[in-house]
């Protein structure tokens, strides 16, 4: 992800998840993280329909804000970039991957199929800003 695609992954959030599109200032560390971490895909014209951003704490590799334009979901181009993600998360070293959904989200099936599980656990959080 580059600078130049932060109004369109904006856009993408604001459609995907509602608000105003920036999810605190973390568009602004996903464009500075020079990890790779933070990909995005774009269509036949060049128009961002996919995003995910991704960090890495030294053991785990956490996906956040996984998002596809609506008029371009069910054509494999989520796991595409959630396995681009499993990719780059191993040549780093990472031995588990995370990740939060809404327990009534649409993402339960779709993780799912890609072979992540439920694991019971308290997830606390805490808005510092």
């Amino acid at each position: 992800m580059r600078a130049e695609h932060a109004p369109a992954v904006a856009a993408l959030w604001r459609q995907c998840f509602g608000g105003n599109g920036n999810r605190g200032g973390d568009l602004r560390a996903a464009v500075a993280d020079e990890r790779g971490l933070s990909l995005v895909a774009a269509d036949g014209g060049g128009q961002v329909c996919a995003a995910v951003v991704g960090g890495f704490d030294g053991y785990r590799g956490w996906v956040y804000y996984l998002a596809v334009r609506e008029d371009c979901r069910r054509r494999g181009l989520g796991k595409r970039m959630m396995r681009e993600m499993e990719k780059r998360f191993a040549e780093l070293g990472c031995r588990r991957v995370c990740l939060q959904v809404q327990e009534s989200g649409d993402g339960n099936a779709f993780y799912g199929a890609l072979g992540y599980t439920p694991e019971k656990r308290n997830s606390y959080g805490k808005a510092i800003a």
